[in-house]
């Protein structure tokens, strides 16, 4: 759809997860590793919302949304 950039523009700048003890010290990590892939923790992360938003205003009046809809079976 072309929209990498603008998704790579509302990054959450997501770096990684670090587990601390009750002193704050450091017990285990995993780094955000650009380039490889989706391990532990990925290198690209944007909210719902904002993804949404994206999608949203890429489709514009071509897509009829309906929000809050679900499948019962």
């Amino acid at each position: 759809m072309g929209l990498l950039e603008a998704v790579r523009g509302r990054s959450t700048g997501e770096v990684g997860t670090r587990f601390v003890d009750e002193a704050g010290r450091t017990v285990s990590e995993f780094p955000a590793t650009p380039g490889a892939g989706d391990g532990p923790t990925a290198e690209l992360e944007i909210l719902r919302g904002a993804l949404s938003r994206l999608l949203v205003d890429a489709c514009g009046e071509r897509v009829t949304w309906r929000f809050g809809d679900s499948v019962a079976s």
